[in-house]
């Protein structure tokens, strides 16, 4: 049989092979049991930051399609108030360039008339001055040659007198026979 060496020897041999297989065992356990807790914790922390990040994104898309919405709304009014600007703009041109062509059109209406009046009167001018030629013409021929004036004329014309006076006529009656010339 064994002696008392062997037997503690394998006893030991065997308590230290029973410590060693409990413990791997223990180790293969604790790996297996805290591996699904941790994988099940990390899971449900991804499905809740998934559902947060979830939330966020349809968040951010709402308020990207109200912003969209606001910014589509701003410019149909942008574009309806251009239009109505332009429209009154417009509007306000084509009055001011039918007044302005009214206007111009009166003008010269009124620059053709004072021409066709500038034209005709002119036209009269010219006719009277050569009524007044061939009046002048007609009187001049009707007319004596006035005489050459006397030496004592003269010296009375000299001394400020008038030489009419001491005459037959009167002086008034004598200015009336003297021509009037014309310029």
């Amino acid at each position: 049989m064994l002696t008392g060496t062997q037997l503690a020897t394998a006893i030991s041999a065997v308590l230290v092979a029973a410590v060693a297989i409990g413990w791997v065992l223990h180790w293969i356990w604790t790996r297996l049991s805290n591996a699904a807790i941790t994988d099940t914790a990390r899971i449900t922390e991804m499905i809740n930051r998934l559902h947060e990040a979830d939330r966020a994104r349809e968040a951010a898309e709402d308020a990207r399609e109200l912003a969209e919405n606001l910014l589509a709304s701003r410019e149909a009014e942008m574009a309806n108030r251009m239009a109505a600007m332009q429209s009154r703009l417009d509007g306000a041109l084509d009055g001011r360039e039918a007044e302005l062509t009214r206007q111009l059109r009166e003008a010269q209406a009124d620059a053709e008339a004072s021409m066709s009046g500038l034209r005709s009167a002119r036209g009269r001018v010219m006719e009277l001055e050569v009524e007044i030629d061939a009046l002048q013409r007609q009187l001049a021929e009707a007319l004596p040659e006035p005489e050459a004036p006397t030496e004592v004329e003269m010296r009375k014309e000299d001394e400020g007198q008038d030489p009419d006076q001491g005459q037959d006529q009167p002086p008034a009656a004598a200015a009336e026979d003297q021509p009037q010339k014309a310029s």
